[in-house]
């Protein structure tokens, strides 16, 4: 058995939940260093590791690539994890059955056709980020991610709160009822799509919806395309929009929060996207207290995607036709 294929076998046993066929990899004085943790030395050790992991997580290994020395005595791997945290750890949040996924890595020595010691790293910070869920209440304002069997009751308002909300500069949009109905009612058309509803009692004052960018407009998806991104794997936020008297909340981190949390949930994405606006710094109804949301964007992890533009096209206050507009796109790994 080769390197290489000593360490496949390694993490096929490891996704069978083989722990007899997995031990018998190991050298008998394997040395494993754990992420985050000290270092713990024999097969029995490695057994008692493997139990208690079992016990509280289902994990199964993706994406395996393994590169090995030229003596064969050391090799290093690198995978992605795709994981369900099923019962609370010493010190970690608590386990409600949350799916993460990470990317992770391992070094090996290897000694008689044996694992001699593995090294594991992965970022405890992002698993962290995947398990804890997002605050349901913020500032006294219940805040809800609904999937389709919600959307029902809140489709309505969020047209409503789309022509009060994007009448206001940079969009200036003159909003359509029937129009904005009928573009609602594509989320509800996505199997993988999300509404962050934001209530006041039963009042709706805010919300963001999510859909992948596959099921998304045509005119959205095809700067992705053209630029050779994989669609399949990216997920698109839509509006996020929040009545003027309730922002600076902390409502609209809650926004963004929720719909990464449910993109990850999903497990096939690897990125999120959304996009804005782009006005003149001279536009004659720009207000002079303006104050552009970059900042808050790039808090949150986004960055600008250079070269992909889109142009959407609607009417603003006091025209008469629609005119084009150029939409700046922002991106995000998950």
């Amino acid at each position: 058995m080769t390197t290489e294929d000593l360490i496949r076998a390694y993490y096929a046993a490891f996704n069978r939940r083989d722990v007899e066929g997995f031990l018998a990899l190991l050298a008998e004085e394997v040395m494993h260093d754990v992420n985050q943790g000290g270092r713990q030395v024999g097969k029995g050790a490695f057994r008692r590791f493997l139990d208690r992991m079992n016990e509280r997580y289902e994990e199964r290994i993706v994406d395996l690539v393994v590169t090995t020395g030229v003596d064969g005595a050391h090799a290093a791997a690198e995978f992605t994890v795709l994981g369900r945290y099923l019962k609370t750890d010493d010190g970690l949040p608590p386990a409600r059955g949350q799916r993460y996924r990470l990317a992770a890595g391992a070094f090996f020595e290897v000694r008689d056709g044996k694992v001699a010691r593995i090294t594991n790293t992965y970022n405890v910070r992002n698993w962290i980020s995947q398990v804890c869920e997002p605050a349901s209440v913020v500032a006294g304002i219940r805040v809800e991610r609904l999937t389709r069997d919600g959307f029902a009751k809140s489709l309505p308002g969020l047209a409503r709160l789309r022509m009060t909300v994007f009448r206001d500069f940079p969009y200036l949009y003159e909003g359509d009822e029937a129009y904005e109905t009928r573009y609602v009612e594509t989320y509800a058309k996505s199997p993988d799509s999300v509404i962050v509803a934001a209530f006041d009692g039963d009042n709706l004052i805010g919300a963001a919806t999510g859909a992948p960018l596959e099921h998304e407009h045509e005119y959205i998806k095809a700067p992705f395309h053209a630029a050779g991104f994989d669609a399949s794997k990216i997920f698109y936020f839509g509006e996020s929009v929040l009545l003027p008297t309730y922002r600076n909340r902390g409502i609209g981190v809650a926004f963004f929060e929720h719909r990464e949390a449910h993109a990850r949930v999903l497990q096939r994405f690897d990125r999120v996207v959304f996009c804005a606006v782009t006005r003149s710094a001279d536009h004659p109804k720009r207000p002079s207290d303006y104050a552009p949301l970059d900042g808050f964007w790039r808090n949150r992890g986004y960055r600008p995607l250079a070269g992909i533009e889109s142009v959407f096209s609607w009417r603003d206050i006091g025209d008469n036709v629609p005119t084009e507009k150029p939409m700046r796109f922002w991106i995000r790994e998950i």
